[in-house]
């Protein structure tokens, strides 16, 4: 059994299965981005998001 996907973006068919990534987890995106700097440390291998500040606003 073989893979085939039409790409939307490319307007081609690729064959195999895609590589499905992306740069960072969601939660990563859920800390506001003038935040991320200090309360996360991502890399290619994980990703480290501490408590909020005292005073940050959560949902």
């Amino acid at each position: 059994m073989s893979f085939e996907c039409h790409c939307t973006a490319c307007g081609q068919t690729h064959h195999g299965m895609p590589a499905l990534d992306a740069a960072a987890p969601l939660s990563y995106y859920a800390v506001p981005e003038d935040e991320r700097g200090t309360r996360c440390q991502l890399d290619s291998d994980a990703c480290i998001i501490d408590r909020p500040s005292a005073g940050s606003q959560t949902a």
